[in-house]
């Protein structure tokens, strides 16, 4: 529909580029969610003539919502800021009773994570010293951003792989905290 008019607004397509929109699975009542982004139109001309008119391109960060809404499960308990960290690239997201931040930040130094992260927490009214974060991704415990990050974030804890699923002991070698997005497209449809 007017995926294009919305993502105009917020980034000016490509030339190789096309809108793309993802209708993410029911949470609740409260979590009725359209991701919509950019996406590589030949990546989506092929998907589509190789699987199909039914496939469906998804945002990282779709997977990543649905993932959170699955392991919140319909009663919410209370705003929380979710951190996903792969490669240089920063998610944040703010879950409540309904989705209240999504974005994707580009960052090159650990400065740039504890930036992001503390600015999302004061522009909606989360504070470093009494809300927790929860982090998924490659970020490890022992890392200069992690240690960086927990000089100003007091309740830093990693997120678990979600539940409900069957995972291979060959997984039992990396850390709990890692591939959730990719786990978590079970919950997509």
């Amino acid at each position: 529909g007017d995926e294009d008019a919305y993502l105009a607004l917020h980034h000016a397509l490509g030339t190789t580029e096309q809108a793309a929109a993802y209708r993410l699975p029911p949470g609740s009542a409260a979590h009725e969610l359209v991701s919509i982004f950019a996406a590589d139109a030949g990546l989506a001309s092929w998907l589509r003539a190789t699987h199909g008119p039914a496939s469906q391109l998804l945002h990282h960060t779709s997977a990543l919502v649905a993932g959170l809404l699955h392991q919140r499960g319909s009663v919410a308990t209370g705003r929380q800021l979710y951190l996903h960290l792969v490669g240089h690239e920063l998610t944040l997201l703010v879950l409540g009773t309904q989705l209240e931040f999504c974005n994707v930040f580009a960052i090159s130094t650990p400065e740039d994570v504890v930036y992001y992260t503390i600015l999302v927490m004061q522009e909606l009214g989360l504070s470093p010293d009494r809300d927790a974060v929860t982090i998924w991704g490659e970020l490890a415990g022992d890392s200069a951003i992690f240690t960086q990050l927990a000089t100003y974030v007091r309740h830093l804890r990693f997120g678990r792989r979600p539940f409900g699923l069957s995972y291979s002991y060959r997984l039992n070698e990396l850390a709990e905290s890692r591939y959730f997005e990719l786990f978590s497209l079970a919950f997509c449809q």
